[in-house]
């Protein structure tokens, strides 16, 4: 059997993106642009890919053949999406000091699993080459695990020692992140209802080279409507969110609740970072809940990644 035909247009070096004056995010899009299947190269059917598809992680299912290679996606153990006892800031001011160290083992768990299956690749050969929203789409999945994993792992190593402040800066990003998750699990399963390419590519170009600047070519998502989609999926995860807002912010609970003490017998402000419980109780609860989600959608994502996969390929001649 004859190797499938390589690409014979080659993407733009980062050298050469600099040399045309375009740098940084501007310089991505431009990469991105130039990065397409060149004329004349047509897939035929039953060719073998020039990679196999197989992520190096110790989690994996398979999502498809060719030949005799596999492709496989990573999955997690399963995970269900978090109850609102977990991101509900009035649910959580009842739990006491147990209830902390078990959402916080609860973290430290999943992201432990996070860490141990990040995937070290994308091949985009391993995909269908029929569209290049297959790899954009594979990609972003990945890419956002590869985030989540990092969040968490120091968010938990924070909530662990006490510190407040950072640990919901964290959880807050990470919240953030399972957004996206769930907007690219929401767009991708829409795509194979009613096909739309050009909402998708959209969508897809927003998250990964997307940014919020003034001049930038392609804007990004913005993150608080995609938390509120989020929101009628999963109860309180905008209150949740919001909570986490005012650590992030030098208000209250982001400077003089975590920083302060005030004595007023003495009439002094006594400085320095102050460890309370019911901060505490309430991110690391977020914190879990939060892995939860994102565990969930990204499983759900390997299925439906195989169907969006092959929708491009049951259009292959046969």
């Amino acid at each position: 059997m004859s190797p499938r035909p390589h690409r014979t247009t080659s993407s733009p070096s980062r050298s050469e993106a600099r040399s045309k004056g375009r740098t940084g995010p501007t310089a991505i899009v431009a990469f991105a642009a130039a990065w397409r299947r060149p004329a004349g190269v047509v897939r035929k059917a039953g060719l073998d890919p020039v990679k196999s598809y197989i992520f190096q992680s110790p989690r994996s299912r398979v999502l498809g053949t060719h030949g005799t290679e596999r492709r496989h996606l990573c999955r997690l153990s399963n995970a269900s999406v978090p109850q609102a006892a977990h991101l509900d800031p009035r649910s959580i001011r009842h739990m006491d000091d147990q209830d902390r160290k078990l959402r916080l083992e609860e973290a430290r768990i999943m992201s432990d699993e996070l860490q141990a299956s990040l995937p070290k690749m994308v091949p985009a050969a391993g995909l269908s080459l029929e569209s290049m929203l297959p790899f954009k789409a594979t990609s972003l999945r990945e890419l956002l695990i590869h985030r989540a994993a990092d969040l968490a792992k120091t968010a938990t190593q924070h909530l662990e020692d006490g510190q407040v402040v950072p640990g919901a800066i964290l959880t807050r990003s990470l919240v953030e992140t399972v957004a996206i998750l769930f907007c690219l699990h929401r767009e991708l399963e829409r795509f194979l209802s009613s096909p739309n390419e050009s909402r998708l590519g959209e969508f897809l170009t927003s998250s990964l080279v997307g940014a919020r600047w003034e001049g930038h070519p392609v804007q990004s998502i913005n993150v608080l409507t995609a938390i509120d989609k989020v929101d009628k999926e999963i109860p309180k995860f905008r209150a949740s969110y919001d909570a986490l807002s005012e650590y992030t912010h030098p208000n209250w609970s982001g400077l003089l609740g975590s920083y302060g003490a005030i004595d007023r017998e003495n009439h002094e402000l006594h400085l320095g970072a102050r460890v309370r419980e019911s901060s505490l109780r309430s991110i690391a609860s977020t914190l879990s809940g939060s892995l939860m989600a994102f565990t969930h959608y990204y499983n759900l994502l390997a299925d439906v990644l195989k169907d969006f996969n092959d929708h491009f390929e049951s259009e292959l001649p046969k």
